[in-house]
């Protein structure tokens, strides 16, 4: 009988992307400054595996399977519009789909809590033009809906709230290795997609995100750093360190590991200058976490794109999902102060009795600090306020009158 873990083994279809167009990444000199990158070892067959075993597990009975069959011309790409509708939006995104809307079942969860990947104009809240502002993807659930009154006192649905939020890019483009380049522009162009996703993440206040490319899905954990008054007395300023230097600072490792991080040296090099957006002025982010998954994986044991793509919407969806400054370990639960039961850190499932293997670690483990910083941040929010308001108020399904001008 097929599971969850079967299909989303199966191959992906090999893509065509030798007459991929050249050029550079989307640029916005507003978005978060990252100084580099750190492996993600949790994020691995394993742990996931365990994590959620119950649900990939599972027999499915008529699973969605997507014909592979056509013309080479389908699988011919020359740029992004042409990998996301005749790949992704084909053969990879209704699979995922697909078993999320399985995992539903087997969790015995409602349809309000369905979980759903798409494109992103069902979450954007202002039409500004400015494509830059809105992720490509997004993951949706009908429960996590903004809701307000209209002039009439009629509650009104507005649009989904992203639990997600990632990004097309091309191999022609970006590739994770270009982070171990000595070359600066290469280095120029690995980091503007990374910010680009670290900003979707920090605006709409969620920890996780990805960036899907012809040969690679990168997925990333985000995590914030206190830097402001009494909270970083004893710590060094987190510094800015522009392109340049970061290339300087890079040795070109084996072409075979996905291991990035250990070319990178840590630098202390004031850069007043570089580029910098802070809606949140007192706070800055760590080097987000990340792990690779190449697009050729398949087959038993091995995380596939299709395969971790599921896991990370499960985690966004119903797992604790806010920006955090540390996080416990994925595989642990936490000991819920209201009722005295158990939840997990990473699924969100709940549980009265626990086995003598399971690990319990606190949800927040540096939670004063946490409270402290998003309080600075709430004095720091101006104008922003109203509209993260909005957004927790589609979370929480409280129904508040929208404002108009």
């Amino acid at each position: 009988m097929p599971t969850i873990l079967t299909e989303l083994g199966a191959p992906n279809p090999v893509v065509d992307s030798t007459s991929l167009i050249q050029g550079s990444n989307t640029l916005n000199p507003m978005w978060r400054v990252v100084d580099g990158w750190s492996v993600w070892r949790e994020f691995n067959y394993k742990t996931l595996g365990s994590i959620f075993s119950h649900v990939v597990n599972a027999e499915w009975e008529d699973p969605l399977r997507v014909a592979s069959g056509g013309g080479s011309l389908d699988y011919e790409i020359y740029d992004e519009d042409q990998f996301e509708h005749q790949i992704l939006s084909r053969h990879t995104i209704p699979v995922v789909n697909d078993a999320l809307l399985h995992a539903n079942k087997v969790l015995g969860l409602t349809e309000q809590s369905v979980l759903h990947l798409g494109r992103r104009g069902r979450c954007t809240f202002e039409q500004t033009g400015d494509g830059r502002e809105f992720p490509d993807w997004t993951l949706v659930s009908p429960g996590r809906r903004a809701q307000y009154r209209d002039d009439d006192g009629n509650c009104v649905f507005g649009r989904y709230h992203n639990l997600l939020p990632g990004d097309t890019k091309i191999s022609s483009k970006w590739t994770p290795s270009l982070y171990a380049s000595r070359a600066v522009r290469n280095v120029e162009q690995w980091e503007w997609p990374v910010r680009q996703v670290l900003t979707y993440a920090c605006n709409l206040n969620v920890r996780y995100g990805y960036i899907i490319t012809d040969k690679h899905l990168v997925v990333f954990q985000f995590a914030r750093e206190a830097v402001g008054p009494g909270l970083s007395a004893e710590r060094d300023q987190r510094v800015v360190v522009p392109a340049a230097t970061l290339a300087l600072a890079h040795a070109r490792p084996d072409s075979s590991s996905t291991d990035l991080s250990s070319t990178f040296q840590t630098l202390s090099i004031s850069e007043p200058s570089a580029p910098y957006s802070d809606s949140h002025p007192t706070t800055d982010f760590q080097r987000p976490k990340y792990q690779v998954i190449e697009w050729s994986s398949s087959g038993e044991g091995v995380l596939t794109v299709k395969l971790a793509l599921f896991y990370l919407c499960l985690m966004a969806g119903h797992g604790p999902s806010n920006i955090q400054v540390s996080y416990p370990r994925l595989n642990s639960w936490c000991r819920l102060d209201e009722d005295g039961t158990f939840r997990h850190n990473t699924s969100g499932r709940t549980a009265t009795q626990l086995s003598s293997r399971d690990r319990v670690e606190d949800a927040n483990p540096y939670r004063d600090m946490q409270q402290a910083l998003e309080a600075t941040d709430h004095s720091h929010q101006g104008d922003a306020q109203e509209a993260e308001e909005e957004l927790e108020g589609g979370r929480a399904g409280s129904c508040k009158r929208r404002r108009r001008g």
